[in-house]
């Protein structure tokens, strides 16, 4: 090594002459051996970083209308966090087949009004809700999708809760076709239990 070195953390040093090395042994690869190492990468930035980048992973909302987009909502999580008086509806963008993951959880009681998850335009939903009763013991059912499902709905206090609505709510919608959302739904509700999707009218 030549002259002057600057040693970073791991072993890692650059002498005087800007030759890097490691552990003692120069690093001679070419900025273009370099390169080759990402040969067939490709998935953008903005990829990389809604995988990757925890920091913004979960949306906490108050709004009662909120349209999700892949940029700022998939691979995360949509925390409703307020029980207000109207409905809170939260709508998927446009089903594409991007095998991107949206999920919703109602983190509080809604006693007020209802939590809808709905499909965009003429997109689907096809998948099964897992409902599970909090006043009556061991009491739980399972509810399968229609062919014409668009909608979640987990209902208010003021409608029994018998979707879901209760707190601890959660669902999952996945982009698995142009016209077709996955879902699965694990939901507390109360009373008689019912199935909480339906085709928007």
């Amino acid at each position: 090594m030549a002259g002057d070195k600057i040693k970073y953390k791991g072993g890692t040093v650059v002498d005087s002459d800007l030759h890097l090395y490691q552990a003692g042994v120069e690093i001679t690869a070419s900025a273009a051996e370099i390169n080759a190492g990402v040969t067939g990468l490709t998935a953008t930035s903005a990829e990389l970083n809604r995988v990757a980048d925890t920091s913004t992973r979960v949306t906490t909302t108050t709004a009662t209308v909120l349209a999700l987009t892949a940029t700022q909502h998939s691979e995360g999580v949509v925390i409703v966090n307020t029980d207000h008086t109207q409905d809170t509806t939260i709508t998927l963008p446009a089903a594409a087949g991007t095998g991107n993951k949206y999920t919703v959880i109602n983190n509080v009681d809604q006693t007020q009004s209802n939590v809808v998850v709905a499909a965009l335009g003429t997109n689907i939903m096809d998948g099964v809700c897992y409902l599970v009763s909090s006043d009556v013991t061991n009491y739980a059912q399972a509810f399968a999708t229609s062919a014409t499902s668009d909608k979640i709905t987990l209902t208010g206090s003021t409608n029994a809760q018998v979707t879901g609505g209760f707190g601890g709510d959660r669902i999952e919608c996945i982009d698995i076709s142009a016209t077709t959302w996955l879902v699965t739904c694990w939901n507390v509700g109360s009373g008689t239990l019912a199935t909480p999707f339906a085709a928007s009218s």
